[in-house]
């Protein structure tokens, strides 16, 4: 679950959630911003928003059902189907590179090394996409 989308939907401001939770606003922004977060400020978390812990969670993900999400073309929709944090993203970009950079040191003459880095390029295109229209 995205707290910030959480926090928003309740009309409650970062202070507000600080109060009532008990987990620092510095904290609360930390979390928004999907870093991770300890057992006891997702627990916290969780009771306020009378949520079960494991539902809250640590890392920036997709918020499917913002109006920012919905606004957006249908295109760039279908593009991050399957999608469900930056984290994953981010994993599929770096693999692409490794391996991109493993096929051309073997054998730079083979296809597949263009394909892996232009994969690469692509997933951190997608990734800055989100991140300017502030999908997470």
């Amino acid at each position: 679950m995205n707290v910030k989308r959480l926090r928003i939907e309740n009309g409650w401001s970062q202070e507000h959630l600080s109060k009532i939770s008990g987990v620092s606003v510095r904290t609360i922004q930390r979390v928004e911003n999907g870093h991770s977060s300890s057992l006891e400020t997702r627990s916290a978390l969780a009771a306020v928003f009378e949520l079960d812990s494991s539902i809250i969670a640590s890392g920036q993900t997709l918020d499917k059902e913002s109006q920012k999400w919905k606004k957006q073309p249908l295109l760039v929709r279908l593009a991050y189907w399957g999608v469900k944090s930056r984290e994953s993203l981010i994993r599929v970009e770096l693999i692409a590179a490794f391996f991109g950079l493993a096929t051309w040191i073997i054998g730079p003459d083979t296809l597949a090394t263009p394909s892996l880095f232009i994969i690469a390029y692509g997933v951190s295109l997608s990734i800055r996409h989100a991140d300017s229209k502030g999908l997470w």
